[in-house]
């Protein structure tokens, strides 16, 4: 016994000791925490990623961004003072995805609780639409979730007079005393159909703490830096948990606060491009205008090219001013973009198309009131095409990789309008190979670039299809202008085309001085030298039966296609 007594004194020695070292450490644990001065501000946006724990099984197929078990949040936090001096009231948005990119099934919900500074806890509720069906669970305890379907149930039985899976034979007292809803049996009628499944509504909450990695590193025995309470902080971190206790959901999240200065970069770098695109556009358009500065080759110029290029620029003109007008710090960036997209559409395009389509009108037109008239056609069709274009992307949200498409068949209309009126080289190759470069810039950054500023998942499949299909219409284009507008076209389906060096019999065309065609020596009307007839490369005859030299013709006829000597029109060549 008395053996015994020094090692309980030993024992009770060593644990008295080891108590106190345990006390020792929680109070300087507890002395440590509270020296760390928690952020005063929090608001702001947080993104970080989050981790399923806890999920039942019949959630995932009720909620689809729960079946990769993790997945990206980005929640955003906006705290307003109040009477207490330590806590902060707190709203904000949550948005859960199964990955880093914008989808379809993101859940979005919006949060409203509270911060406790002194502890920097942040303890909120999320308002989510997100039900499931009663399990066998919940209907044998009874519990909160059970009694308020019930209680929707019988709200709807007292509204609308159905009873369970069928309809009552009588609308009930309040149905059929309102006139608002006319007899009882349209009353009836009009009520919506019952829907008995009973449903629970998740509620989440979202608990966790919000820290300054900057006031952790430091020593707690050296003075802290003073920081005003509206100053943020470099970067906050927040780790919690969203929890649904009702259906059993538990998701651990680890987040950061987002540096917006780096997204504001993306975005300017982005709005950069789109103003250089812009400026490289109106130097080729005004290249192009000087290449095509006679009627004649303005009117091989295909009006549906130029107009629906028109209506691009146009939709990324009202895109970026929209986009600047949402995010104020960016408006400065997004409006010169749309400044130089509206200078592109409204001053140069549109002018351009008024002088092809100037170019292709008679020249004996009857009236101001038909050429008025026209050309109020004119604007009407374009302007009706912009607005039901905007129509069909709204209708066609989901769609917008085959709009994109249609739209990117800009050069179509020129291809066929080359080769159906056998039309030479109406556009110029720096302009062709340049709209096409510039044109692609814009959806190759979105659906190319991983890291673009709009979260928009990249589509390489989609970047490299898109890329084919307009360096073919570019293609095209070019084929035509070095080899013939007909040239993929074979021989025995084209139709038959004029020929200028026919041959032609000097005998049955009359001896006119004025029309220049003197038997004995025709003269050219254009240069007044003699044309010799008999050498067939050597000269060239119209429809007409007038004599011209080849060079003097042709450069005429890319002024005019119009014989320069009895004025009547001339077949393409």
């Amino acid at each position: 016994m008395c053996a015994h007594l020094p090692e309980v004194s030993a024992w009770g020695f060593w644990g008295r000791k080891e108590g106190n070292q345990a006390k020792e450490t929680s109070s300087s644990e507890i002395a440590k925490e509270e020296s760390i001065n928690f952020p005063r501000n929090v608001s702001g946006t947080y993104k970080g990623s989050w981790k399923a724990t806890k999920i039942m099984n019949s959630t995932n197929s009720k909620m689809k961004f729960l079946n990769k078990q993790s997945g990206v949040i980005i929640f955003q936090l906006t705290s307003t003072p109040t009477k207490e001096e330590d806590v902060q009231y707190i709203q904000g948005e949550v948005v859960l995805r199964e990955g880093m990119y914008v989808t379809s099934e993101d859940v979005h919900m919006m949060l409203e609780g509270v911060y406790i500074r002194p502890l920097g806890e942040l303890q909120v509720m999320l308002n989510s639409d997100i039900s499931l069906e009663l399990s066998e669970s919940d209907v044998e305890d009874g519990g909160n979730d059970y009694r308020s379907a019930l209680r929707q149930a019988a709200e709807h039985l007292a509204l609308y007079g159905f009873y369970p899976r069928e309809k009552a034979e009588t609308p009930p007292q309040e149905l059929r005393t309102d006139p608002a809803l006319g007899s009882p049996e349209e009353a009836t009628a009009a009520a919506p159909k019952p829907d008995f499944d009973f449903h629970k509504r998740c509620k989440f909450k979202m608990n966790g703490h919000l820290t300054d990695p900057e006031e952790t590193a430091l020593d707690p025995e050296k003075p802290r830096p003073h920081k005003k309470d509206h100053e943020l902080p470099k970067m906050l971190q927040f780790n919690g948990t969203v929890v649904s206790e009702n259906c059993d959901i538990e998701l651990e999240v680890n987040t950061t606060s987002i540096q917006l200065q780096a997204y504001y970069n993306k975005a300017i770098n982005y709005t950069l491009m789109v103003t250089c695109i812009g400026l490289a556009q109106m130097l080729l358009l005004m290249q192009q205008i000087d290449y095509t500065n006679t009627q004649a080759r303005l009117s091989k110029v295909s009006l549906l090219t130029i107009g629906q290029q028109a209506i691009i620029d146009a939709y990324l003109c009202l895109l970026h001013l929209t986009v600047g007008i949402v995010m104020e710090h960016l408006f400065n960036a997004f409006a010169t973009a749309a400044f130089f997209e509206f200078v592109t559409f409204s001053v140069l395009e549109m002018r351009y198309m008024l002088t092809i389509w100037k170019a292709r009108q008679p020249a004996n037109v009857d009236s101001w009131n038909t050429l008025r008239r026209e050309l109020s056609i004119l604007y009407s069709r374009f302007y009706g095409f912009l607005l039901g274009g905007i129509i069909l992307i709204y209708q066609m949200q989901s769609m917008l990789r085959y709009l994109l498409v249609v739209f990117y068949s800009f050069w179509w209309p020129q291809i066929f309008h080359n080769a159906y009126s056998d039309v030479h080289k109406p556009l110029s190759p720096q302009y062709i190979l340049g709209i096409s470069a510039t044109r692609l810039a814009i959806p190759l950054y979105i659906y190319g670039c991983p890291h673009n500023f709009v979260r928009q998942a990249p589509d390489y499949t989609f970047c490299w299809c898109l890329l084919v299909y307009v360096g073919l219409q570019a293609g095209i284009l070019l084929m035509q202008h070095y080899l013939g507008p007909r040239c993929f076209i074979p021989k025995r389906f084209l139709p038959v085309k004029y020929d200028y060096f026919r041959q032609t019999l000097l005998n049955q065309m009359e001896d006119d001085v004025e029309m220049g065609c003197n038997i004995d020596d025709p003269d050219c009307v254009i240069c007044m030298m003699p044309v010799p007839t008999n050498q067939l490369q050597q000269r060239m005859v119209t429809p007409c039966d007038h004599f011209f030299h080849p060079e003097c013709l042709q450069r005429w006829m890319e002024v005019k296609m119009e014989c320069p000597t009895c004025r009547r029109g001339l077949p393409p060549q």
